[in-house]
């Protein structure tokens, strides 16, 4: 009765004999994986946002830890001092005070050199 069984070695040894095109799939697969989109997908109709919410927690042992606790980098208010510092906070604020154009995209305000000064 003849044997129909495949072991480790005659997998491998297939994979070398078939290696350029083994190759030549995955670049084709992966250069068309990353350009088609482009080519013919559709405009992107929607963008996504986030907004993260920060509640402090009241429990006595936290409230004790704090007090004893001095201001470093996982305190709360250094956590809030930072989110405070960031680009897109400053970039809102400065629009809000009429500072630079509230109609300017994101991407056109870090692109001018003179709006970054404003900021």
């Amino acid at each position: 009765m003849a044997q129909y069984d495949l072991n480790l070695v005659d997998f491998w040894l297939i994979v070398r004999r078939r290696k350029l095109i083994i190759l030549f799939t995955v670049v084709l697969v992966g250069i068309s994986t990353a350009t088609l989109p482009y080519l013919v997908g559709p405009a992107p109709v929607f963008k996504a946002s986030a907004r993260v919410k920060y509640e402090r927690s009241t429990t006595a042992s936290g409230l004790l830890q704090e007090s004893i606790g001095a201001v470093g980098e996982g305190s709360d208010i250094a956590t809030q001092a930072e989110v405070i510092k960031s680009f897109n906070v400053i970039e809102r604020v400065a629009k809000e005070m009429n500072l630079i154009d509230k109609t300017l995209e994101s991407k056109d305000v870090r692109g001018n050199h003179e709006l970054l000064g404003i900021i």
